[in-house]
C-alpha cells in the first residue's frame, strides 16, 4: 500500500522493503527476504545504474541475498550473488579497496564448500 501511495521508489517505501527484508531474515524466512530483495534489486535497476553509489547498493543489496542462499544450504546461488558483488564493487571502488578482497576471500571460502560438497557426494557414489 506505502508504495502504491508513495511509489516504489520513495526512500520510505524503499526502507520499508529494506526493513522488511532484514525481519524476514530475523525470523529465518529467506526465501520471503530474497523476494523483497529481488524487489529491491528489480528498482535499483529500473533507476539505472549511473554511478558509484547505485554499483554499491546493488553490490549491498546482493551480498544480503548471497547470506540468505547461505542460509538455505544454496552455496552456488550465493557464489553468483557474490560474483555480481564483486562486479559492482570492481565498478564503483579502486582496485585495492579491502571489500573488493574480502569478497574474493569469502568467494574462496565458498568455492571450497562447493568442492567439498561434490568431493563427498562422489565418495558417497562409490561407497555404494
Amino acid at each position: 500500500i506505502l508504495s502504491e501511495a508513495l511509489g516504489q521508489y520513495h526512500p520510505v517505501s524503499y526502507s520499508t522493503m529494506e526493513g522488511k527484508a532484514y525481519l524476514n531474515i530475523k525470523m529465518h524466512r529467506y526465501e520471503r527476504a530474497l523476494r523483497v530483495y529481488e524487489q529491491m534489486l528489480e528498482i535499483e535497476e529500473k533507476r539505472g545504474v549511473t554511478s558509484s553509489v547505485g554499483h554499491l547498493t546493488i553490490a549491498k543489496l546482493l551480498g544480503k541475498m548471497s547470506f540468505a542462499y547461505l542460509k538455505m544450504h544454496k552455496n552456488r546461488a550465493a557464489l553468483a550473488c557474490l560474483k555480481g558483488v564483486l562486479a559492482n564493487q570492481e565498478a564503483a571502488l579502486p582496485p585495492d579497496d579491502a571489500s573488493i578482497a574480502q569478497t574474493k576471500s569469502f568467494m574462496a571460502d565458498i568455492k571450497a564448500r562447493i568442492r567439498k560438497e561434490r568431493e563427498d557426494k562422489e565418495s558417497r557414489l562409490q561407497g555404494r
